[in-house]
């Protein structure tokens, strides 16, 4: 890929007790952005680390050029930060990077396809060899669920590494919602989109990064439940069902009264249908209550997060060459 010197670049990434492998990471990606991009920024947001992440990486920015750090004021969720990186890039093109197992010399590839025509580009693992037999059937399981649930279609292998637009960037800042899937967000702005197949680069050797499967399957049912009415459609179903069991039942009783002249006690009969009854009673208010909670929820006038502070490199390169303001402030 040729040097592309009209073209912003940034790349974003979230860090959480990352002092082990920030340094590789961020050497190995300016290394690449360097050689291939005339103006680039490295935008580090920090989810509350505790480990001296952010110790080092303002060590790291006295030595590297374009470097921003932008730390949070607590741990949020990955989602949450994830929009704070989208809230405050600048480039024509945003890159989402894991530094855990996202390899950087893969930029310049999926920049290709972005310059090409394409506001979306995003790669699919080919490799998930830290993901459990189990935990890779309940993904797959889930995306099933939720393509057919959210009305779109969602990709299993689809990873958070992806080329985004201004343009996409700008649509979906506009997104505010306080329960976040930003895999959903991006298929449901839409745009031109490819998908690349990928090889990861895991960059600690020990332990799993995939969350436990009991927390896979809250933020699962958080995600369908939060962005689709169709759960709820379900539930009313469910309880036209229930009344038209109840209504069928009366019948039955009102032929029965009428033809028999000595009814013998209905106990197992009735037992069994206040059963099934309360039944469908108590689900359908579960499912309500979900949806009043988080109706709640994002009727909170609040900010999605707060920053603790800012503090960018002491070089910055596109402002040096284009002087004191940046290429593309948004």
């Amino acid at each position: 890929m040729e040097n592309l010197p009209d073209i912003f670049v940034s790349v974003l990434t979230v860090v959480n007790n990352d002092a082990d492998v920030i340094e590789a990471f961020l050497t190995e990606t300016a290394a690449v952005l360097a050689e291939h991009f005339s103006h680039y920024e490295i935008l580090l947001v920090d989810n509350g680390s505790t480990d001296g992440t952010t110790d080092k990486i303002q060590a790291l920015q006295q030595k590297l050029p374009n470097i921003r750090l932008l730390r949070l004021s607590r741990v949020y969720d990955k989602e949450t930060a994830l929009a704070a990186c989208l809230d405050h890039s600048i480039g024509d093109y945003m890159i989402l990077l894991d530094l855990l197992c996202d390899p950087p010399e893969w930029i310049p590839k999926m920049m290709e396809q972005a310059v090409s025509g394409y506001d979306v580009v995003i790669a699919e693992a080919v490799d998930r060899g830290r993901e459990s037999h189990f935990m890779r059937t309940l993904r797959k399981i889930f995306y099933k669920i939720a393509s057919k649930t959210l009305g779109l279609t969602l990709q299993p292998q689809a990873s958070y590494f992806r080329v985004l637009s201004r343009r996409v960037v700008n649509s979906l800042t506009r997104i505010r919602n306080k329960s976040r899937y930003f895999k959903y967000f991006t298929a449901l702005v839409g745009f031109r989109q490819i998908h690349i197949p990928y090889q990861r680069v895991y960059r600690r050797s020990r332990g799993n990064d995939t969350a436990p499967w009991w927390r896979s399957l809250g933020n699962a049912l958080d995600i369908i439940l939060s962005n689709s009415a169709r759960p709820l459609r379900w539930a009313a179903w469910l309880g036209l069902l229930a009344s038209l069991i109840n209504l069928i039942y009366f019948g039955y009783i009102f032929v029965v009264t009428l033809v028999k002249q000595r009814i013998a006690e209905g106990w197992l009969t009735t037992n069994v249908m206040s059963t099934l009854m309360f039944f469908f009673l108590f689900l359908i208010l579960a499912v309500l209550v979900e949806y009043v909670s988080r109706i709640l929820e994002e009727t909170k006038d609040r900010p999605l997060y707060f920053i603790d502070y800012e503090i960018d490199s002491p070089v910055m390169s596109y402002q040096k060459e284009k002087g004191e303001e940046p290429l593309n402030v948004v």
